[in-house]
This record gives structure tokens, C-alpha cells and sequence, in this order.
């Protein structure tokens, strides 16, 4: 299986305040601060994270007029949490103030257009806070062409180190301008990102 985003699963992400109403002008529902996450096609079928309400996204859905998103389930807990009002399929999502990290990718979409919450995701369990829960999360439809930078996730059979070690003269081969700027196993990539955490938790255990 092959897909791509504009970050690495687990990796620092753009981070929006929201607003969410019940339909376009209505009173607001709920407001907080999301993690962001460009995805193409087959992204979560990938890492076999399932819909667990609504729909995934569809063919449509990467039209560039489309303003669709799907929402994991640590957002559906926090829109159960303040409004009580059960899934937040169809509401309405508004972004509002400045992003916290620069984003290429969203940098065009992410204004104060509406977005319309058309499914619910399986958390990733990569992004968790301070206490252990996972990060609520929006993702939006990207293609190839708009994604920066391009990050692919390949899964393969078997052991991954030989083709992570092949890759740059794959794409060398296909197209000399494309530069890979780093390609390893993703538990690799997960442990690299947890080894800061890891030296902190134990200096201060100590």
C-alpha cells in the first residue's frame, strides 16, 4: 500500500483554533483548538484506522471547490464532551485566529471557510496530550500536487530496511530533480521522535 500526507503519523502538526456550528450562520456549538493533517487518497485504510461514523472521504472530496473533513474520535469526544449533542457529523467547522505552525499545504484552505464534518476516524494513538489521551484532530483531502512537503508511507511485506535504503535512487531514476530528503521504517522514525521525551522523563525521574 502506498499514500502520502504532508507529515509523517506522529509528527509535529499545524494546530488551529476551530469553531463548529450545527449548520452555516447558526449559533456556536463548540470551539477549540485542533491538530491539522493534509492526507491523500487510501491514507487511513493504510493504517487501518476504520470510520467509525459518517463516511470516509470519497473521489469528490479532493476537488479543490470541496469543503469536507473528517475528525477523529478524540474530537468527537471533546464535541460530546461540551455540547452533549452526540457526533459532530455534519456540523460545520470554521477556523478562526493565526496558525501555531507554519503549514504550507493548508495555507490556501484554511481561512474562514466552512468545512462540513462528513465522518469520523479511528484514533491514530500516535498524538497523545500531557495525559495520555489522544489529540483531537481534522483531516482535509490533499492531492500530490498541493502537498508540501510530500511525505509517502509505504507499507511493505516483510523487512522495510531495503527498500528505505533504496528509495532516493528510485526517485533519482525516475526524476533527477526529486530529492528524498529521508526515508526509514516508521518504528524507527517513532522511537527517533520519542528519544528527546525519553532523555527529559529520565532526567527528571533521576
Amino acid at each position: 500500500a502506498v499514500t502520502f500526507a504532508d507529515r509523517a503519523p506522529g509528527a509535529l502538526t499545524s494546530e488551529r483554533v476551530g469553531e463548529v456550528e450545527s449548520s452555516p450562520g447558526a449559533d456556536l456549538l463548540y470551539r477549540g483548538g485542533f491538530s491539522l493533517l493534509a492526507v491523500g487518497p487510501e491514507f487511513f485504510e493504510m493504517f487501518e484506522r476504520p470510520i467509525v461514523a459518517g463516511r470516509p472521504f470519497h473521489h469528490g472530496d479532493w476537488h479543490p471547490t470541496a469543503r469536507t473533513v473528517l475528525v477523529n474520535e478524540a474530537f468527537a469526544r471533546a464535541f460530546l464532551r461540551e455540547t452533549g449533542r452526540g457526533l459532530p457529523i455534519g456540523a460545520h467547522l470554521r477556523y478562526r485566529g493565526a496558525r501555531q505552525v507554519d503549514d504550507v499545504v493548508l495555507g490556501e484552505m484554511v481561512t474562514d471557510t466552512e468545512f462540513e464534518i462528513v465522518g469520523v476516524v479511528r484514533d491514530f494513538g500516535l498524538y497523545p496530550d500531557d495525559s495520555g489521551d489522544e489529540l483531537p484532530f481534522v483531516f482535509h483531502a490533499a492531492s500530490a500536487g498541493t502537498a508540501s512537503p510530500l511525505v509517502m508511507s509505504v507499507r511493505v511485506r516483510g523487512n522495510p530496511d531495503p527498500l528505505a535504503a533504496r528509495l532516493p535512487i528510485i526517485a533519482a531514476n525516475v526524476d533527477a530533480r526529486l530529492f528524498v530528503r529521508n526515508a526509514q521504517p516508521l518504528d524507527v522514525w517513532i522511537r527517533q521522535r520519542d528519544d528527546g521525551l525519553t532523555m527529559v522523563a529520565g532526567a527528571l525521574a533521576a
